[in-house]
């Protein structure tokens, strides 16, 4: 029997997949020609389809908590790879890509309580 909330959950993330692996096809298409990008795009697809079928029935070995645990992690750490790379846009450029923030010569914490509250983040 089939859960049809999971079933919709997984559908529409996996349609949030495609739309962007489709975005990215099309992008690196138009910019660094068809022939490449098409051929790199297929490449991609078989090999995702063998690591299924080799790989596919060997998760249902591997626990839940460990799969969580791993997963995590690896968001985790490419989080913290994208924070670093935003900090440093911001320490070379300021703020100046944010509309109605002007870099300033005043001191970073400054900037970044400016940044946070145009952002809304809260802290």
């Amino acid at each position: 029997m089939i859960d049809t909330s999971v079933f919709a959950t997984s559908f529409l993330a996996s349609a949030v997949e495609i739309i962007e692996m489709v975005i990215t096809v099309v992008g690196v298409g138009a910019m660094r020609g068809w022939r490449s990008t098409l051929l790199g795009a297929g490449a991609g697809l078989v090999i995702l389809a063998a690591l299924i079928l080799g790989l596919g029935t060997a998760l249902t070995l591997v626990p839940v908590r460990l799969l969580r645990v791993l997963v995590g992690s690896l968001l985790f750490v490419f989080g913290l790879q994208w924070l670093r790379k935003g900090n440093r846009r911001v320490s070379v450029s300021g703020a100046a890509w944010a509309p109605g923030l002007r870099p300033t010569t005043t001191s970073p914490p400054t900037v970044w309580i400016g940044l946070l509250s145009y952002c809304r983040f809260a802290v």
